[in-house]
Protein backbone atom coordinates (compact mmCIF):
# COMPACT_ATOMS: atom_id res chain seq x y z
CA UNK A 1 0.00 0.00 0.00
CA UNK A 2 1.03 3.52 -0.64
CA UNK A 3 0.44 5.98 1.60
CA UNK A 4 0.55 9.80 1.68
CA UNK A 5 0.95 11.48 5.20
CA UNK A 6 0.39 15.25 4.93
CA UNK A 7 1.25 17.36 8.20
CA UNK A 8 1.02 21.14 9.10
CA UNK A 9 4.11 20.69 11.40
CA UNK A 10 7.49 20.74 10.25
CA UNK A 11 10.42 20.26 12.29
CA UNK A 12 10.10 23.51 14.31
CA UNK A 13 7.71 21.32 16.24
CA UNK A 14 10.11 19.02 17.85
CA UNK A 15 7.89 16.53 19.75
CA UNK A 16 5.72 16.43 16.90
CA UNK A 17 7.78 15.97 14.35
CA UNK A 18 10.08 13.44 15.85
CA UNK A 19 6.52 11.73 16.55
CA UNK A 20 5.76 11.74 13.04
CA UNK A 21 8.82 10.37 12.15
CA UNK A 22 8.77 7.64 14.41
CA UNK A 23 4.54 6.77 13.55
CA UNK A 24 6.06 6.51 10.03
CA UNK A 25 8.84 4.17 10.54
CA UNK A 26 5.86 1.91 12.05
CA UNK A 27 3.69 1.77 8.95
CA UNK A 28 7.10 1.59 6.82
CA UNK A 29 7.75 -1.98 8.87
CA UNK A 30 4.39 -3.21 8.28
CA UNK A 31 5.45 -3.16 4.30
CA UNK A 32 3.67 0.22 3.54
CA UNK A 33 4.86 2.57 1.03
CA UNK A 34 4.87 6.40 3.21
CA UNK A 35 5.39 10.07 1.59
CA UNK A 36 5.24 12.93 4.18
CA UNK A 37 4.42 16.37 2.93
CA UNK A 38 3.88 19.28 5.24
CA UNK A 39 1.49 21.77 3.91
CA UNK A 40 2.78 25.54 4.08
CA UNK A 41 6.40 26.74 5.12
CA UNK A 42 8.69 27.04 8.16
CA UNK A 43 7.48 29.36 11.04
CA UNK A 44 4.33 28.55 11.73
CA UNK A 45 4.93 28.93 15.37
CA UNK A 46 6.00 32.38 15.03
CA UNK A 47 3.13 33.82 12.66
CA UNK A 48 -0.24 34.47 13.31
CA UNK A 49 -3.55 32.18 12.22
CA UNK A 50 -4.33 34.81 8.99
CA UNK A 51 -0.36 34.54 8.29
CA UNK A 52 -0.51 30.93 8.03
CA UNK A 53 -3.93 30.57 6.76
CA UNK A 54 -2.23 32.33 3.89
CA UNK A 55 0.54 30.28 3.48
CA UNK A 56 -1.19 27.64 3.62
CA UNK A 57 -3.64 28.38 0.52
CA UNK A 58 -0.39 29.78 -1.41
CA UNK A 59 1.21 26.07 -0.78
CA UNK A 60 -2.51 23.68 -1.15
CA UNK A 61 -2.11 23.85 -5.18
CA UNK A 62 1.49 22.95 -5.21
CA UNK A 63 1.12 19.95 -2.29
CA UNK A 64 -2.00 18.25 -4.43
CA UNK A 65 -0.06 18.05 -7.70
CA UNK A 66 2.47 16.63 -5.79
CA UNK A 67 -0.14 13.86 -3.75
CA UNK A 68 -1.50 13.47 -7.25
CA UNK A 69 1.77 12.50 -8.57
CA UNK A 70 2.41 9.64 -6.56
CA UNK A 71 -1.16 8.13 -6.59
CA UNK A 72 -1.25 6.77 -3.09
CA UNK A 73 -3.96 4.34 -2.42
CA UNK A 74 -5.08 6.51 1.03
CA UNK A 75 -4.18 10.15 2.09
CA UNK A 76 -3.83 10.37 5.50
CA UNK A 77 -4.14 14.10 6.47
CA UNK A 78 -3.76 15.59 10.08
CA UNK A 79 -6.52 18.04 10.61
CA UNK A 80 -5.56 21.55 11.80
CA UNK A 81 -8.28 23.79 9.87
CA UNK A 82 -10.38 24.31 7.03
CA UNK A 83 -8.96 24.84 3.50
CA UNK A 84 -11.34 25.16 0.58
CA UNK A 85 -11.28 22.49 -1.88
CA UNK A 86 -8.50 20.83 -0.75
CA UNK A 87 -10.20 17.77 0.45
CA UNK A 88 -12.27 18.31 -2.70
CA UNK A 89 -9.01 17.89 -4.48
CA UNK A 90 -7.29 15.39 -3.02
CA UNK A 91 -10.97 12.77 -2.45
CA UNK A 92 -9.95 12.71 -6.47
CA UNK A 93 -6.65 10.97 -5.84
CA UNK A 94 -7.94 8.64 -3.29
CA UNK A 95 -9.74 8.15 -0.17
CA UNK A 96 -8.64 10.46 2.53
CA UNK A 97 -8.78 9.72 6.36
CA UNK A 98 -8.56 12.76 8.78
CA UNK A 99 -6.26 12.18 11.19
CA UNK A 100 -7.77 14.39 13.70
CA UNK A 101 -6.36 15.59 17.44
CA UNK A 102 -8.40 18.43 18.44
CA UNK A 103 -11.59 20.45 17.81
CA UNK A 104 -10.14 23.30 15.44
CA UNK A 105 -13.56 25.29 15.90
CA UNK A 106 -13.19 25.66 19.74
CA UNK A 107 -9.17 26.46 19.54
CA UNK A 108 -8.95 28.33 16.46
CA UNK A 109 -12.57 29.35 14.72
CA UNK A 110 -14.80 30.49 17.21
CA UNK A 111 -12.78 33.16 19.04
CA UNK A 112 -12.79 35.23 15.80
CA UNK A 113 -15.79 36.94 14.29
CA UNK A 114 -14.27 36.64 10.80
CA UNK A 115 -12.81 33.04 10.91
CA UNK A 116 -16.14 31.57 12.47
CA UNK A 117 -17.50 33.54 8.95
CA UNK A 118 -15.00 31.63 6.65
CA UNK A 119 -14.89 28.32 8.47
CA UNK A 120 -18.90 28.34 8.50
CA UNK A 121 -19.17 28.31 4.69
CA UNK A 122 -17.04 25.33 3.98
CA UNK A 123 -15.92 23.43 7.19
CA UNK A 124 -18.58 21.23 6.97
CA UNK A 125 -18.61 20.58 3.09
CA UNK A 126 -15.05 19.73 3.54
CA UNK A 127 -15.50 17.23 6.16
CA UNK A 128 -18.00 15.58 4.25
CA UNK A 129 -15.51 14.61 1.30
CA UNK A 130 -13.36 12.49 4.03
CA UNK A 131 -13.35 8.84 3.50
CA UNK A 132 -12.92 8.47 7.44
CA UNK A 133 -11.08 9.81 10.56
CA UNK A 134 -9.04 8.61 13.48
CA UNK A 135 -9.34 10.26 16.76
CA UNK A 136 -7.17 10.64 19.86
CA UNK A 137 -9.78 10.03 22.59
CA UNK A 138 -13.40 9.08 22.30
CA UNK A 139 -14.55 12.56 23.79
CA UNK A 140 -13.12 13.64 20.32
CA UNK A 141 -15.05 11.08 18.02
CA UNK A 142 -17.90 11.65 19.83
CA UNK A 143 -18.17 15.77 19.16
CA UNK A 144 -20.76 16.90 17.56
CA UNK A 145 -18.13 19.14 15.56
CA UNK A 146 -17.15 16.27 13.34
CA UNK A 147 -20.32 14.95 12.42
CA UNK A 148 -20.02 15.94 8.99
CA UNK A 149 -17.64 12.95 8.76
CA UNK A 150 -19.96 9.99 7.90
CA UNK A 151 -17.54 7.08 7.20
CA UNK A 152 -15.67 4.87 9.47
CA UNK A 153 -14.02 6.09 12.72
CA UNK A 154 -11.28 4.72 15.04
CA UNK A 155 -9.73 5.80 17.89
CA UNK A 156 -5.88 5.97 18.13
CA UNK A 157 -4.52 7.52 20.80
CA UNK A 158 -1.01 8.79 21.35
CA UNK A 159 2.01 6.26 21.86
CA UNK A 160 5.64 6.29 23.25
CA UNK A 161 8.30 4.80 21.24
CA UNK A 162 10.86 5.19 24.41
CA UNK A 163 12.24 2.37 26.42
CA UNK A 164 12.37 2.61 29.96
CA UNK A 165 15.50 3.61 31.94
CA UNK A 166 17.56 1.17 33.62
CA UNK A 167 16.59 1.77 36.98
CA UNK A 168 14.59 5.18 38.72
CA UNK A 169 16.96 7.65 40.71
CA UNK A 170 16.79 8.11 44.55
CA UNK A 171 17.20 12.20 45.17
CA UNK A 172 17.24 13.52 48.60
CA UNK A 173 14.71 15.99 47.61
CA UNK A 174 12.04 14.41 45.15
CA UNK A 175 12.20 15.93 42.04
CA UNK A 176 8.99 16.62 40.40
CA UNK A 177 8.44 17.60 36.71
CA UNK A 178 6.39 18.74 33.63
CA UNK A 179 7.27 18.31 30.03
CA UNK A 180 5.56 21.76 27.74
CA UNK A 181 6.07 22.91 24.41
CA UNK A 182 5.68 26.35 24.84
CA UNK A 183 3.44 28.77 27.15
CA UNK A 184 -0.54 27.54 26.90
CA UNK A 185 -3.19 27.81 29.10
CA UNK A 186 -4.18 23.95 29.25
CA UNK A 187 -0.74 23.39 30.43
CA UNK A 188 -1.29 25.23 33.95
CA UNK A 189 1.92 26.15 34.04
CA UNK A 190 0.96 28.83 36.36
CA UNK A 191 -0.55 26.06 38.69
CA UNK A 192 2.76 23.98 38.65
CA UNK A 193 4.41 27.12 39.70
CA UNK A 194 2.16 27.57 42.35
CA UNK A 195 2.12 24.16 43.50
CA UNK A 196 6.18 24.30 43.70
CA UNK A 197 6.43 27.97 45.80
CA UNK A 198 3.33 25.55 48.35
CA UNK A 199 6.49 22.92 48.35
CA UNK A 200 9.90 24.13 49.01
CA UNK A 201 11.50 21.43 50.10
CA UNK A 202 10.63 19.59 46.68
CA UNK A 203 12.50 20.53 43.18
CA UNK A 204 10.27 22.01 40.69
CA UNK A 205 10.96 21.48 36.77
CA UNK A 206 9.71 22.15 33.30
CA UNK A 207 11.60 20.84 30.29
CA UNK A 208 10.95 22.85 27.56
CA UNK A 209 12.20 23.50 23.92
CA UNK A 210 15.31 25.80 24.47
CA UNK A 211 13.65 28.62 22.38
CA UNK A 212 10.48 28.34 24.74
CA UNK A 213 12.28 28.86 28.07
CA UNK A 214 12.30 32.82 28.47
CA UNK A 215 8.47 32.47 28.25
CA UNK A 216 8.01 29.69 30.15
CA UNK A 217 10.03 31.07 33.13
CA UNK A 218 7.82 33.64 33.23
CA UNK A 219 5.09 32.24 33.27
CA UNK A 220 5.90 29.55 36.21
CA UNK A 221 7.38 32.17 38.38
CA UNK A 222 9.64 31.85 41.01
CA UNK A 223 10.80 28.19 42.47
CA UNK A 224 10.70 26.62 39.20
CA UNK A 225 13.78 25.54 37.49
CA UNK A 226 12.99 25.62 33.50
CA UNK A 227 15.48 23.29 31.70
CA UNK A 228 15.79 23.93 27.69
CA UNK A 229 16.35 20.98 25.35
CA UNK A 230 17.20 21.26 22.00
CA UNK A 231 17.06 17.86 20.94
CA UNK A 232 15.39 14.39 21.36
CA UNK A 233 18.34 13.38 23.60
CA UNK A 234 18.40 15.32 25.83
CA UNK A 235 14.90 15.85 26.46
CA UNK A 236 14.38 12.05 27.25
CA UNK A 237 17.87 12.51 28.94
CA UNK A 238 16.61 15.22 31.37
CA UNK A 239 12.47 13.35 31.95
CA UNK A 240 14.97 10.52 33.05
CA UNK A 241 16.00 12.11 36.18
CA UNK A 242 12.66 12.49 37.36
CA UNK A 243 10.75 11.24 40.67
CA UNK A 244 7.65 11.78 39.01
CA UNK A 245 6.10 13.78 35.88
CA UNK A 246 3.10 15.85 36.40
CA UNK A 247 0.43 15.77 32.84
CA UNK A 248 -1.37 18.91 31.60
CA UNK A 249 -3.32 20.65 35.04
CA UNK A 250 -5.58 22.66 33.16
CA UNK A 251 -7.43 20.40 30.36
CA UNK A 252 -10.62 21.67 31.64
CA UNK A 253 -9.63 25.43 30.36
CA UNK A 254 -9.82 23.88 26.77
CA UNK A 255 -13.45 22.36 26.87
CA UNK A 256 -12.80 19.05 27.59
CA UNK A 257 -11.74 16.36 29.70
CA UNK A 258 -9.68 13.75 28.04
CA UNK A 259 -6.88 13.48 26.49
CA UNK A 260 -3.86 11.36 25.75
CA UNK A 261 -0.55 13.83 25.37
CA UNK A 262 2.39 12.55 24.06
CA UNK A 263 4.80 13.79 26.47
CA UNK A 264 2.81 12.49 29.55
CA UNK A 265 2.48 8.88 27.48
CA UNK A 266 6.47 9.26 27.07
CA UNK A 267 6.96 9.57 31.01
CA UNK A 268 5.48 6.44 30.73
CA UNK A 269 7.57 4.90 28.33
CA UNK A 270 10.47 5.86 29.92
CA UNK A 271 9.29 4.43 33.05
CA UNK A 272 8.76 7.82 34.96
CA UNK A 273 5.92 7.37 37.69
CA UNK A 274 2.77 9.84 36.52
CA UNK A 275 0.39 12.05 38.01
CA UNK A 276 -2.75 12.40 35.56
CA UNK A 277 -5.16 14.82 36.20
CA UNK A 278 -7.36 14.68 33.64
CA UNK A 279 -9.29 11.32 32.24
CA UNK A 280 -7.09 8.87 29.73
CA UNK A 281 -9.28 5.69 28.98
CA UNK A 282 -6.46 3.78 27.52
CA UNK A 283 -4.86 3.66 31.10
CA UNK A 284 -8.49 3.17 33.02
CA UNK A 285 -7.44 -0.53 33.37
CA UNK A 286 -3.87 -0.19 34.29
CA UNK A 287 -3.20 -1.10 37.80
CA UNK A 288 -0.27 0.32 38.86
CA UNK A 289 0.67 2.08 41.90
CA UNK A 290 3.13 4.51 39.87
CA UNK A 291 0.71 5.91 37.77
CA UNK A 292 -1.90 8.54 39.87
CA UNK A 293 -5.00 8.34 37.84
CA UNK A 294 -6.77 11.40 39.45
CA UNK A 295 -9.79 11.49 37.28
CA UNK A 296 -10.41 7.49 36.93
CA UNK A 297 -13.92 7.18 38.44
CA UNK A 298 -15.45 10.23 37.07
CA UNK A 299 -15.55 12.50 34.14
CA UNK A 300 -14.69 15.57 36.07
CA UNK A 301 -10.90 15.49 36.86
CA UNK A 302 -10.06 15.92 40.83
CA UNK A 303 -7.69 18.79 41.74
CA UNK A 304 -4.14 17.90 42.57
CA UNK A 305 -3.27 19.06 46.17
CA UNK A 306 0.20 19.01 47.79
CA UNK A 307 -0.92 16.84 50.27
CA UNK A 308 -1.89 14.20 47.27
CA UNK A 309 1.35 14.47 45.29
CA UNK A 310 3.46 14.51 48.24
CA UNK A 311 2.01 11.42 49.50
CA UNK A 312 2.93 9.84 45.90
CA UNK A 313 6.21 10.95 45.86
CA UNK A 314 7.06 9.20 48.94
CA UNK A 315 5.56 5.87 47.25
CA UNK A 316 7.14 6.06 44.40
CA UNK A 317 10.48 7.44 44.74
CA UNK A 318 13.35 4.95 43.43
CA UNK A 319 10.55 2.88 41.57
CA UNK A 320 9.62 2.53 37.77
CA UNK A 321 6.46 2.41 36.10
CA UNK A 322 5.39 -1.36 35.46
CA UNK A 323 5.90 -3.37 31.93
CA UNK A 324 1.97 -3.64 31.82
CA UNK A 325 1.17 0.05 31.99
CA UNK A 326 4.53 0.88 29.27
CA UNK A 327 2.90 -1.99 27.03
CA UNK A 328 -0.52 -0.17 27.36
CA UNK A 329 0.96 3.51 25.72
CA UNK A 330 3.06 1.30 22.79
CA UNK A 331 3.83 3.13 19.87
CA UNK A 332 4.31 -0.42 17.91
CA UNK A 333 0.34 -1.90 19.19
CA UNK A 334 -1.77 1.51 18.96
CA UNK A 335 0.50 2.07 15.07
CA UNK A 336 -0.27 -1.61 14.54
CA UNK A 337 -4.05 -1.40 14.63
CA UNK A 338 -3.87 2.35 13.21
CA UNK A 339 -2.30 0.56 9.72
CA UNK A 340 -4.97 -1.90 9.83
CA UNK A 341 -7.63 0.71 9.62
CA UNK A 342 -6.05 2.77 7.32
CA UNK A 343 -5.64 -0.23 5.10
CA UNK A 344 -9.26 -0.74 4.93
CA UNK A 345 -9.62 2.44 2.76
CA UNK A 346 -7.39 1.08 0.37
CA UNK A 347 -9.22 -2.28 -0.28
CA UNK A 348 -12.68 -0.11 -0.85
Amino acid sequence: MKLAYVTPYGPEYVSIHSHTERRQNEWRAGNVEVSHHILGSAGRRSRGALANLWCDLRAMRQLISLVRQERPHVIYLRWLSPLPGMLRALSEVAPVVLEIHANDYVETIRSSFLRRLYAGAFRNRELARAAGATFVTDEMLEDPAFRPVSGPRGVFPNGSALEPRPSAPVHVRPKVGMSVGAVLPWSGIDIFGTLARQMPDVDFVLAAPATSVDDVAREAGPGVLVVGTTNADEYVAELSTWTAGIGTLALYRKGIVSATPLKVRDYIGLGVPAVIPYLDPGLLHVDDPCVLLLAEDCRSPQPLDRVALRNFLARVSGLNVGRPAIDAISLRRIEKRRLEFLKSFALQ
